[in-house]
């Protein structure tokens, strides 16, 4: 329920115009850092780059959008939330997605659990049009998880273990330059197999990420699906009502 009201929360705040894209950005904010918990010098080391990165994105805000959308206010959005509206459903279908794909990793005792929130949102991310390609998507998004993480397999064969940590840098360089899903797919799991691999070992790693992808494209699915039926169902129920409250143009 935590994750669910947090990042609905956080789809409302930052989530205004979806087809901008920037929901999949923090979304994937809050699950790395919700789900990577950190104590100690390294909680403080994380305080102190959000307090400098915040410092300096706040200073560019100010610079480039001082004196815009003064008359936006925090109730102004909130109250702008519904659930009858078309971007109201897909903020509910998409955190409540996220919050249960996590609870399904969590019980299920899945190591990594967080790349079953990341796969699932991935695959409920599309607002609109985009949404209607959801088969698709979720197939993209499970081949570029099999070929990405067969070719960190590999390039791990014959590149020593010491300059691995050149693929994460090297991916992410990468990743700005096609425009595919699928491409983009498969440079991402370099650096996510980079982290695991030092826990669970490469086969491990390739083997799990493969596996906690699956079950999330394939919760997507289900949950789309489910959303979609009820959203039909919500609109059978008050199209009845809509016609008796309709006053006759009879006279």
């Amino acid at each position: 329920m935590v994750n669910f009201l947090l990042i609905t929360v956080i789809l409302i705040l930052v989530a205004d115009e979806p087809l901008m894209g920037n929901a999949g950005l923090y979304v994937f904010g809050y699950l790395f850092v919700s789900q990577t918990p950190v104590n100690g010098e390294a909680l403080a080391s994380r305080c102190a780059l959000a307090l400098l990165l915040w410092l300096a994105c706040s200073a560019v805000l100010l610079h480039k959008h001082h004196g815009k959308f003064q008359n936006v206010r925090l109730y102004d959005m909130l109250a702008a939330f519904s659930v009858s509206s078309a971007k109201g459903l897909w903020q509910i279908r998409l955190s409540a997605g996220v919050a249960m794909a996590l609870l399904i990793g969590e019980l299920a005792g899945l190591p990594r659990g967080v790349w079953v929130g990341y796969a699932c949102m991935s695959v409920l991310l599309p607002f609109g049009e985009a949404g209607t390609s959801l088969p698709m998507r979720a197939l993209q998004r499970i081949g570029g998880v099999v070929v990405g993480s067969l070719l960190y397999a590999g390039f791990s064969l014959v590149v020593p273990a010491g300059s691995r940590i050149l693929f994460g840098p090297i991916a992410g360089i990468c990743m700005g330059f096609p425009s595919k899903y699928m491409v983009n797919n498969a440079l991402n799991c370099f650096g996510a197999l980079l982290l695991a691999e030092s826990v669970y070992g490469v086969s491990g790693s390739v083997t799990l990420r493969i596996y906690d992808n699956m079950i999330g494209v394939l919760f997507a699915v289900c949950c789309t699906m489910l959303f979609s039926l009820l959203e039909r169902h919500a609109s059978s129920d008050e199209a009845p009502a809509t016609n008796r409250t309709k006053p006759s143009t009879n006279i």
